[in-house]
């Protein structure tokens, strides 16, 4: 589960200046710590709107609405790669063909089939990993480092909120995991594990019978926002370790959400549910300041 953590991350740096380059910011102004707030509003009412649904048994309709919404993203997240990795686009008469949105149509048409067919695990987890990384990119370069803080604080708190108060959030897991889509990334616990059979994830918590662990995309993607947006928007200086500092930052984030990973999953080892984000976020927030003011030696900690 470490790897699923760390790879996508590392992934969305090396990602970040494709999306930027192609204007994939989205915010026109970074810096303008409103966009968070408005964010955080946005994932409040769609998950308000997917607990209707699922309260009033159209969890068949939500299914399709959020195939549809992931297919989306996919697209999104592939077609820039690709724009720089193969020809743009060639004329037949009087048509263009744009060959890279082509091939990534195509890509997404047989990953959207493979979740309406044959949803495994590690299906699940591919397109999971490749959306993870690809949002994590687009939200970095899309907020500064004021607003990089302010999501991931608003959203620690919220996710501590809906798991151990309200417990919306595992409400929101079952359902997730019984319709088979990649918003949460599988470690099976046994080699015959088979996702397809698994029945929601709450009578799991109740027998304590683990025969997979589960993450959610939310927990890869948000904290990477504050690494993606530090080797974006911070000065890019060399070090004395011949990494540019920017990178180095980002680096030494990355680095701290991994040691508060490892503190979540010791309280994981319990057998109960755990929210993610306050762990992750914290070591992500952490690990910042502190590379921060050891590498730029100020207490701006650039945020203004």
């Amino acid at each position: 589960m470490s790897i699923f953590l760390v790879v996508p991350q590392i992934a969305a740096i090396l990602l970040s200046p494709f999306y930027r380059a192609l204007g994939m910011q989205a915010f026109a102004d970074p810096n303008n710590p409103v966009n968070p707030i408005f964010y955080i509003i946005m994932l409040l009412g769609l998950t308000a709107i997917i607990l209707l649904l699922v309260k009033i048994g159209l969890e068949k309709m939500l299914r399709y609405l959020l195939l549809f919404a992931i297919s989306v993203s996919f697209l999104f997240v592939i077609y820039p790669v690709l724009w720089f990795a193969v020809p743009f686009a060639y004329y037949e008469a009087d048509i263009i063909i744009d060959v890279p949105f082509s091939i990534a149509s195509f890509l997404t048409i047989v990953c959207i089939g493979f979740l309406f067919w044959y949803p495994e695990w590690y299906v699940i987890n591919g397109i999971g990993l490749i959306s993870a990384a690809g949002i994590a990119a687009i939200l970095g370069i899309s907020l500064g480092i004021l607003p990089a803080f302010i999501i991931l604080l608003g959203l620690a708190v919220y996710d501590a909120i809906s798991v151990y108060r309200t417990k919306h959030m595992i409400t929101l897991a079952d359902s997730v995991t019984k319709m088979k889509l990649p918003v949460l990334l599988v470690v099976p616990q046994k080699s015959n594990y088979s996702f397809m059979k698994q029945e929601g994830i709450l009578k799991q918590i109740e027998t304590d019978e683990r025969e997979a662990m589960f993450m959610g995309v939310g927990d890869v993607v948000i904290p990477a926002v504050l690494a993606v947006s530090s080797y974006v928007f911070l000065p890019d200086y060399p070090t004395r370790f011949g990494i540019p500092a920017n990178l180095l930052t980002a680096l030494c984030v990355i680095t701290g959400i991994y040691v508060a990973f490892l503190f979540l999953m010791y309280f994981v080892s319990k057998g109960k549910p755990q929210a993610g984000l306050p762990f992750l976020n914290t070591g992500a927030i952490g690990s910042y300041v502190l590379a921060y003011l050891i590498i730029y030696r100020n207490f701006t900690l650039g945020l203004f």
